[in-house]
């Protein structure tokens, strides 16, 4: 049985939607989320009657899955347990709350992992009469890691084809001017592929764009100083991005160099290999 960290955790701030249903099947798909658990003590607050919610389509709720998640139920339900009853939640709540109140007015929220990291459970306290009391999220960080995995290697590939593409573009006699602009793809590339740590938003959202090195280069000031103080997400945000790069499916390949083209312009010209 796969042993499990018992010790309640305030969420960091990336951890915050974990604690409620993705708002897109691509992002439960991406958050590998196993299903939902949602509780409540009864009349007597003493009660637990409690139902299960699946999600993406119920195939993440493996046998090893399901010992987990009891294990770890039964364990929070024993004596000294948050989920003993109404009064233990409160009062679990009021002595280590401080730091796990979310912005739901009365709830808090705790994280708990699996000691192999291959499970997260995200769970939402509101010990107040008439509510749902309890609602755990369940995740399997182990196919959302091979989900993360498996999208940075697809975008790796755009960005080689990107590349490659931005290269044959030169054609036989290149300009000063051409050669500049190829050291900055040259550049980014390199940093995106062997430097830059992506995490799963940002890997999704360059996956959109027709060209994402054309985004990558031309959005981000491609340093490690400024890589390392704002997130590529800061500077696509900045630049507008969705609004002036083409994206994957709005616009054929013939069209995309000259959409391309005219954003740059728009944003000003690029450095080249001083970034």
């Amino acid at each position: 049985m796969t042993p499990i960290e018992l010790d309640l955790r305030p969420p960091r701030a990336d951890e915050k939607k974990m604690f409620y249903s993705a708002p897109t099947d691509a992002d439960d798909e991406a958050l590998a989320t196993v299903g939902h658990l949602r509780a409540d003590f009864g009349s007597s607050g003493k009660d637990f009657q409690s139902s299960w919610n699946p999600h993406n389509g119920d195939r993440f709720n493996t046998p090893e899955f399901k010992a987990a998640l009891k294990e770890f139920v039964d364990s929070l339900r024993k004596s000294g347990g948050p989920l003993k009853s109404l009064s233990a939640m409160r009062k679990y709540c009021a002595e280590r709350g401080a730091e796990a109140k979310l912005e739901d007015q009365g709830t808090y929220g705790f994280i708990a992992e699996t000691e192999d990291l291959n499970y997260k459970f995200a769970l939402r306290f509101t010990p107040s009469p008439g509510q749902y009391h309890l609602y755990l999220y369940a995740y399997d960080m182990s196919r959302q890691r091979e989900y993360a995995l498996e999208k940075e290697s697809l975008l790796f590939s755009r960005l080689d084809e990107s590349l490659l593409r931005h290269a044959e573009d030169l054609g036989s006699c290149p300009s000063v001017t051409d050669l500049h602009d190829i050291g900055g793809y040259i550049y980014a590339h390199q940093y995106l592929t062997e430097e830059y740590q992506f995490d799963i938003s940002e890997t999704e959202r360059l996956l959109k764009f027709e060209d994402p090195l054309e985004v990558a280069l031309s959005c981000a000031e491609m340093d490690a100083s400024n890589l390392n103080r704002r997130s590529l997400t800061f500077y696509m945000d900045h630049a507008g991005a969705e609004e002036n790069f083409p994206l994957a499916d709005a616009v054929s390949p013939a069209e995309a160099p000259q959409q391309q083209m005219q954003a740059v312009k728009k944003h000003g010209a690029r450095k080249g290999g001083e970034r």
